[in-house]
């Protein structure tokens, strides 16, 4: 009988990677990467990031080659092809990209932009925006409730939606906006479709607000110990409430520093949902 796969979808900056205020234990790294190589595991990095940016974190954290990268707040999907790390390529998931397509025209990103440019939001760099994935930051100061709501009632007409997040470095708040039914949820039930593997032999793992709705899904997930307050305790109100605490899994740091942090919490997790 053939061994069952597993899918392991990791979100990147402050899961996986121990670029966070919290301190890493040691050897969480190399713990993950040896999960990693075991055969029947497929490996996803989900991320914000775009393609380029993950490939500089996987040389500048030392992580193992993933399977897929899920990139643009999973607007992407991107399969590995190569024997080994050094001679890796990235195949793009056309059939993602061509449901995409159906959802949000080039013409409709560019009317975003014109609909939202007299707001307090700050376009993100041009090599962080994407076909599908128009990107703004905002002072962080300002009260968010009025502004997202004028910009949900400026697009009303236009197929997308807004994710809200907050970048730990420079405390700015960032905006994403994407085509309707375009996310990391959607892009992990993809995965998981590509890859025939159900629930329960899925686990995501992340740490902030472009996370929650895999974290919220019924797909098994990990919200690292090094998440915020807010983010945990929004994540539990919104899975105590839809009967779903089953399928979140909350590390419980021990007095060890690091304990239940990124790479910590994600094999944590795997113990806990796969031993």
């Amino acid at each position: 009988m053939p061994q069952p796969q597993y899918l392991l979808c990791t979100d990147l900056d402050r899961t996986l990677l121990p670029n966070g205020e919290a301190p890493e234990l040691a050897d969480a790294r190399s713990r993950f990467a040896t999960l990693a190589a075991r055969p029947e595991l497929i490996v996803a990095y989900v991320s914000g990031r775009d393609l380029g940016r993950i490939e500089q974190a996987i040389a500048q954290y030392n992580l193992p080659w993933p399977d897929f990268a899920v990139a643009d707040v999973g607007t992407t999907i991107n399969q590995a092809t190569g024997s080994e790390a050094a001679n890796q390529r990235w195949q793009p998931l056309q059939s993602w990209q061509a449901h995409l397509a159906t959802i949000w025209s080039p013409e409709q990103r560019s009317e975003i932009s014109q609909l939202l440019s007299d707001l307090p939001l700050t376009p993100q760099e041009a090599d962080r925006q994407g076909d599908f994935k128009q990107s703004y930051t905002c002072d962080p100061t300002l009260d968010k409730s009025p502004l997202d709501q004028t910009i949900t009632q400026r697009l009303a007409q236009i197929p997308c939606r807004c994710i809200w997040s907050r970048d730990d470095e420079s405390g700015e708040r960032l905006l994403d906006i994407l085509p309707r039914g375009a996310d990391k949820l959607a892009a992990v039930r993809m995965l998981q479709q590509r890859c025939q593997i159900g629930n329960s032999h899925t686990l995501f793992a992340g740490d902030s607000g472009n996370d929650m709705e895999v974290l919220t899904s019924d797909i098994p997930s990990v919200l690292v110990a090094n998440a915020h307050a807010d983010i945990r305790q929004q994540a539990r109100a919104s899975v105590q409430q839809s009967g779903l605490s089953h399928t979140l899994f909350l590390p419980t740091p021990n007095d060890t520093p690091g304990s239940g942090c990124y790479g910590d919490g994600i094999l944590q997790a795997f113990a806990h949902y796969f031993s």
